[in-house]
């Protein structure tokens, strides 16, 4: 389990990162618009705090499902005969040699939970935030999940499900979330584009 450092660090890059895809979108949509730049620094600030409640959730995901779905798992290989031939006494001592392979499976389901039940979860949780931060109504944020939830795992399921494999399959469970930081400015600026429509 990472120290509260590798937590620390996690939420406030990723806290960065949120609130600079939300500042990009802000003035692409202006330049769009053909309108005087008016950045709204308060919108920033809810974005980057979202880091705050997601992080954590998205960090402690990911270690879970590593625990129990290894992304590499031993395997058991015998050494090879010419092998046992040249060292004796350490084939003898040592057999059975483990060694690490990629395990398709425990990759595969940790995509699908993680796009599934996570996804929905996360993007749930948002809607309610953003909902709660802009209005203060859970009423409107009930309204807003029935809405909006659907085109957002729909238009999630275009992009994360292959950030996730790539993530899944060379970062440590830790680290990927300040890999979906990264690719999360595209999809914030993504999302700032549609919902100005």
């Amino acid at each position: 389990m990472p120290d509260a450092t590798v937590y620390a660090t996690n939420i406030g890059l990723s806290g960065f990162l949120k609130g600079v895809g939300n500042f990009l979108g802000q003035v692409i949509i202006a330049r769009k618009r053909n309108i005087l730049i008016d950045i709204n620094y308060s919108l920033i600030t809810v974005f980057a705090f979202w880091a705050v409640i997601q992080t954590p959730m998205l960090m402690t995901w990911n270690i879970y499902l590593d625990r129990i779905f290894p992304t590499n798992t031993k395997t058991n290989s015998r050494p090879s005969k010419s092998n046992e031939k040249k060292n004796d006494r350490k084939a003898r001592a040592n057999i059975e040699q483990a060694s690490l392979a990629l395990n398709l499976s425990n990759v595969i389901l940790k995509v699908l939970l993680t796009e599934s039940i996570y996804s929905t979860f996360s993007n749930s949780l948002f809607l309610i935030y953003m909902t709660l931060m802009q209005t203060g109504s859970f009423e409107g944020a009930g309204r807003r999940i029935e809405k909006d939830l659907v085109n957002i795992q729909v238009a999630s399921l275009k992009i994360w499900p292959l950030v996730t494999l790539v993530s899944v399959l060379i970062l440590p469970a830790d680290k990927r979330v300040l890999a979906r930081a990264i690719v999360g400015i595209f999809w914030t600026i993504y999302l700032s584009l549609v919902s100005s429509k």
